[in-house]
C-alpha cells in the first residue's frame, strides 16, 4: 500500500498555497529537505486532489476591539508626560529626563534633568512651571503607569487646573 500519511499531505497544501508560483518539482523539493521523501508524481497527485484553500492549521482568535487613539485638535489640548534615563560614560553614569511634550505640534513644552530619581512633588513642580510657561493647561495629559506619575500628588494637581490624566497602554 502505497499511501502518504496526511502530515505529509497538509505540507504539500500548505506549500502550495503560500507559494502557488513553485511547481510540483519545487514542492518535493522542499519536503526532500525537511527530511520527507516524496516523488514529484506524488506531489501532482496530492496538488490535484486537495481543495486550493489553506487548510486550518489553529483556532482563529477573536478580533480585537479597536480603541480610538485621542486626536489633538490644536497646540496645548493633549501633552505627553514622559521619563526616560539616559546613560553616558558607557553606561557608568546615568541621570533621569522628565520631559512633557505637546501632541499637535510635537513641541517640547518643559524638559528637566535629574541627578537621581525624581521625586512626586518635583514631578508636580515640573509639570505646575509648564502650565505657566504655556499659559494654559492641555485637556488631557497621557503617560505611562510609571510609579512618579500614577504618586497620589500628581492626580490632583492635574484635577485643579481641569485637566484629565489618561495612561498609556502598558
Amino acid at each position: 500500500m502505497n499511501r502518504l500519511p496526511d502530515l505529509v499531505r497538509e505540507i504539500a497544501a500548505i506549500l502550495r498555497f503560500d507559494q502557488p508560483a513553485w511547481g510540483t518539482r519545487r514542492i518535493a523539493q522542499v519536503l526532500a529537505r525537511l527530511g520527507l521523501n516524496v516523488s514529484r508524481t506524488s506531489v501532482q497527485r496530492i496538488v490535484r486532489q486537495k481543495p486550493r484553500r489553506r487548510p486550518p492549521t489553529s483556532v482563529p482568535a477573536k478580533p480585537r476591539k479597536r480603541h480610538k487613539g485621542i486626536r489633538p485638535k490644536r497646540p496645548y489640548h493633549v501633552w505627553f508626560i514622559d521619563l526616560t534615563t539616559v546613560k553616558t560614560c558607557f553606561g557608568f553614569r546615568s541621570f533621569r529626563v522628565a520631559a512633557i511634550i505637546d501632541a499637535f505640534s510635537r513641541a517640547v513644552v518643559a524638559i528637566r534633568a535629574f541627578a537621581g530619581e525624581p521625586s512626586a512633588i518635583e514631578i508636580v513642580h515640573r509639570v505646575r512651571r509648564a502650565f505657566a510657561d504655556a499659559g494654559e493647561a492641555p485637556g488631557q495629559v497621557i503617560s505611562d503607569h510609571g510609579k512618579r506619575l500614577t504618586a497620589k500628588r500628581v492626580r490632583p494637581c492635574l484635577r485643579r487646573r481641569g485637566v484629565r490624566q489618561r495612561f498609556g497602554r502598558s
